[in-house]
């Protein structure tokens, strides 16, 4: 799979790529990657970066471009009735590109999406007096010869405007020009007779509107991606001469998939190559797993248990082994950078001491809350829309546009007790927002709004390139002062929230209800030496894995003390608020929720705990009450987080 891209050095024809503006800022002041929401961009970026080598994706400089066939041989043939010898002004695998040709280049690599089987061909750039004097207007084509076969080479592509790439790479070129020269990338030229004398049932007039809408509508709903990925499994595959000629079919099957929409002739996988992947097996490849497209089929192969059949094949074709190669490097590379610390208050224009108590401050504080929950709202929308990947990207890129420009709008539109306000209070107002707030202290995804609703504005100011009030020292100290004394508030108020949130939270778990009287839970010195017996320092996160099933002993001891029943399990079902989660088991940890998962994970495939999903149960399967020391206790009472904080001073070592 190749990628173009526009080999650009200028910092200010970002745009032209579309280069994120927090990214566009960076180039300007460095010290932005050690802010925190930016900092979180590159480590995401790198990571999808790494993930994108995984799948082979190649990213190669070259040109995006609609193909159309010599026009000069076309009106040779229409002004001359036929009658004159048409030439044209292209040869065989010759083509006039105005971007090879300014950019001097002989020849490219030319092919059109999707290259399913061996699509490419090599194009020579022609650049003489007299292409140049009849195609000097054809700045966005790429023109080929009327003396080949190369459009029906590329999928049957059309010259009704069909994108083609152009790509000038010698590795690839030589690859290309070897499969050539052995013969084994000849133009497929499909026998489509067989079906031209099938009685139809019914004709449509060409002027039935409501015919035509709903032959357009049944054609976009055919879903290409469906037929190319059968393709890739199959390419996946041992090779021999079998499985070429289903390529090659398949090859025609996705042309016409593509042309469904003018045909209105539905076309299924043939049923003895669709027999072939069922009998055989044939499943998406490891490295599709990285697909964006493949995100939900890759979470549940990563929950898999071992012993479970995988959603993926794992043959050593091409690209799997690029993937592992990868995988391999990539495993030891560390990245890392050496920039100044981030101050937010180099991007603020005013350093005015009473900002926290003017009324636009309060207004912004406010709506900046509103705005997120909103845009909060549409990221849930999202996350469980089921459309395919790039439905989604298109309907939600503009949705975010439009709304992140309404809210701009909004924020412009605000006065200061009944009085204009610079676009330059405002934005500062915004920044102290998402920097001092406590409520967005573990918020991070409050930067998004910022970063959106004044993308030009914050470049600006990385770049220094704004309006700045003169202050003395003084003046200046006395508003860092304020700064961090707002700061200080915050983040105390939020850990006593955050703590507070925590614990009703845990209160609300029926098993985990302290009762009055009931339900005496005793923890004694040898059950906790039992686990540590169990899981010995030698493992891995031993300290993780003892504390996870410590908890979860303390959980099942607590309900069967309450229930006086010694053969049941903890309630506990994924996403439920009325039952024990991976989420509850995180913040008794204090981990985040994946890791949590994967450590009770962990904990089943070695046989500590079992998880029922179909009785909603998880049992603890270990025995450390027998024979225990009775004279020694830890513990007795019915407060569980009192039991619980016993793993921080027992099993820490």
């Amino acid at each position: 799979m190749y990628y173009l891209y526009s080999n650009t050095k200028d910092p200010d024809d970002a745009k032209k790529v579309s280069v994120p503006p927090y990214y566009q800022a960076l180039y300007y002041n460095q010290s932005l990657a050690n802010d925190k929401y930016v900092r979180e961009k590159i480590e995401k970026s790198l990571l999808a970066a790494t993930e994108r080598s995984y799948t082979g994706k190649l990213y190669l400089e070259g040109n995006y471009t609609v193909v159309g066939s010599d026009p000069f041989a076309l009106l040779q043939w229409a002004f001359s009735h036929g009658e004159s010898k048409v030439t044209g002004l292209l040869q065989r695998d010759e083509i006039y590109s105005n971007y090879c040709n300014k950019k001097g280049i002989d020849t490219v690599n030319v092919w059109r999406n999707p290259h399913i089987y061996r699509e490419h061909w090599i194009g020579n750039c022609v650049d003489n007096q007299k292409v140049n004097e009849w195609f000097k207007y054809l700045h966005s084509n790429t023109i080929v010869s009327i003396w080949d076969t190369n459009l029906l080479r590329m999928n049957s592509a059309d010259t009704d405007g069909d994108i083609v790439a152009t790509v000038n790479n010698e590795v690839l070129r030589k690859e290309v020009k070897k499969v050539l020269e052995n013969g084994e990338a000849n133009t497929i030229y499909p026998n489509l007779d067989f079906n031209l004398h099938k009685p139809v049932d019914e004709y449509v007039e060409i002027g039935n509107i409501k015919e035509q809408i709903i032959s357009e509508n049944n054609g976009f709903k055919n879903d290409i991606g469906n037929c190319t990925n059968k393709i890739t499994a199959i390419w996946g595959t041992i090779q021999n001469e079998i499985i070429q000629d289903y390529l090659k079919i398949m090859s025609v099957v996705d042309s016409l998939v593509i042309d469904f929409p003018k045909t209105s002739q539905k076309t299924e996988t043939p049923s003895n190559i669709a027999r072939y992947i069922k009998e055989n097996n044939i499943k998406k490849q490891e490295f599709e797993m990285y697909l964006p497209a493949n995100k939900k089929l890759r979470k549940k192969e990563e929950m898999r248990k071992e012993g479970e059949v995988s959603f993926f094949n794992h043959d050593p074709c091409t690209v799997n082994k690029i993937c592992w190669y990868i995988q391999r490097e990539m495993k030891e590379k560390v990245s890392d950078y050496d920039v100044p610390d981030f101050d937010f208050k180099t991007f603020l224009y005013s350093k005015d001491n009473s900002i926290f108590k003017r009324d636009i401050y309060k207004q912004v504080a406010d709506k900046m809350k509103t705005f997120y929950k909103y845009q909060e709202i549409i990221n849930i929308e999202k996350r469980n829309d089921q459309s395919n990947y790039s439905q989604k990207k298109e309907t939600y890129s503009a949705l975010y546009k439009s709304f992140y420009d309404s809210c701009r709008n909004d924020f412009l539109a605000l006065m200061d007790n009944e009085k204009p306000v610079s676009k330059d209070i405002i934005i500062d107002c915004c920044i102290l927002t998402c920097y001092t707030d406590e409520y967005f202290l573990n918020k991070i995804s409050v930067f998004n709004l910022l970063w959106n609703m004044f993308p030009e504005e914050l470049i600006q100011r990385a770049k220094g390139n704004f309006r700045k009030r003169q202050y003395t020292q003084e003046q200046i100290d006395t508003f860092a002062e304020t700064i961090n004394k707002k700061l200080r508030y915050s983040m105390s108020q939020f850990k006593n929230e955050n703590e507070k949130r925590r614990l009703n939270r845990l209160k609300e778990i029926p098993c985990l209800q302290p009762i009055d009287n009931m339900g005496n839970i005793i923890i004694y010195r040898d059950n906790i030496s039992g686990i540590k017996e169990l899981i010995p320092t030698s493992e891995e996160k031993y300290i993780a894995k003892r504390k996870a099933l410590y908890i979860l002993y303390v959980m099942q001891k607590r309900i069967r003390s309450l229930s006086g029943k010694n053969n049941i399990g903890v309630p506990f079902q994924e996403k439920s608020e009325n039952r024990v989660n991976y989420s509850i088991v995180a913040e008794i940890l204090g981990i985040g929720v994946k890791e949590a998962k994967l450590l009770l994970n962990c904990l089943e495939e070695e046989g500590y705990i079992h998880i029922d999903t179909a009785k909603k149960e998880m049992k603890v399967l270990i025995d450390v009450d027998t024979n225990v020391d009775t004279t020694v206790v830890y513990y007795e009472g019915t407060k569980y987080l009192s039991a619980f904080r016993l793993m921080n001073r027992y099993l820490n070592r």
